[in-house]
Parts: structure tokens; sequence; C-alpha cells
């Protein structure tokens, strides 16, 4: 199942996000591959906020701040386990994402994240016309909109041709959804 939240953060907090991640001092990386193949010369950049090692990327291993911005991006887990009932028992990874227009309509290859069961939350930062295609289903890129959804669900990345930039963060945990 595919959870779509619109107007997920409050307003402030939000702007607060956007405006730092799409200013001119957030500190992008760039990547040669959108998901773990090599994208057909597509490119985009990242920003690690929370993860495993590049030296030791395994389930078990604990992860680690990779970014002075860990406590920005932790509140949307916040408001996940809070809007959606969820309890987050440990978290894989955050990644903030950002694509640049390149003016042509690419769907990536589509991937999974982890290979053992997790769930991925992906959260827009801007509005686009670059959707998430989860499955066979295209979530639109709609700014403070969350989608959660099983990590096991293959799922890709489209680039958008209508904006400058497509930003979101993308948040992989493992937990499960509390009884209401």
């Amino acid at each position: 199942m595919v959870h779509i939240v619109d107007d997920f953060l409050p307003a402030n907090l939000h702007a607060q996000l956007q405006n730092l991640m799409m200013g001119y001092e957030f500190p992008w990386h760039f990547s040669r591959a959108v998901s773990h193949q090599q994208d057909k010369g597509q490119y985009y950049f990242v920003h690690n906020v929370y993860g495993c090692s590049e030296t030791d990327r395994s389930y078990d291993a604990p992860g680690i701040v990779e970014s002075r911005y860990f406590e920005k991006m932790e509140a949307i887990i916040h408001f996940i386990e809070e809007k959606l009932k969820f309890q987050t028992h440990r978290l894989l990874r955050i990644r903030c994402n950002m694509y640049t227009n390149q003016n042509i309509n690419v769907a990536h290859d589509q991937h999974v994240d982890h290979q053992q069961p997790h769930m991925t939350a992906i959260y827009y930062l801007n509005t686009n016309n670059g959707p998430t295609t989860i499955g066979d289903e295209d979530v639109e890129s709609v700014a403070n909109r969350l989608v959660l959804f099983d990590g096991l669900i293959e799922h890709n990345s489209n680039l958008q041709t209508d904006v400058p930039q497509r930003v979101n963060i993308n948040i992989n945990m493992i937990g499960k959804f509390l009884s209401t």
C-alpha cells in the first residue's frame, strides 16, 4: 500500500526546509548514477544525512550521522510516526536528492534502496512534473507531500522539465504501523 499525505509538515517547517535545501549554501555532491546502476548518462546531486559508512554498507551496520542537518531532517520522522501512526524501530538512511532540469523526460531505472524489508518515505520540497514511479503508479511531485511505501516495491525517479530543480528527501527505515 502506498500512503500519500499532502500538507505533511506545518507550513513554517516546510518553508524552512525548502529555503535551506533550495538555497545557494546547501552542500550538494555530484553522483554519476541515479540508481544502483549507471543510468544511461543521467546524473543527480545528493546530500547524505544519515546512513552506513561507504566501507560497510551491510544491513546490520550501525548508522552514522553524516550531516550537520540531521536534526532538521529528523523532524520528518517524528511527523511520520505521529500522522501515520508508524513506529520506527531502526533508521537506515536519510538522503537528500536534487535532479537538475536536463530538458528531457527520462524515467530512471527501477530499483529498491535496500534488499531487506523496510519502508521508504519520500518528502517533496517542490512541485514539478517529475513524478516518482512506485511499481506501476506515478506519484506526482507536490511540495510538502510525503509518500510512504513498502521499500521492497521497485521505484524510480523521473526527470522534470518544468522547473530548474526537483528536490526531495528519501528516508529508509524499519518499523511498523500501530494498531488503531
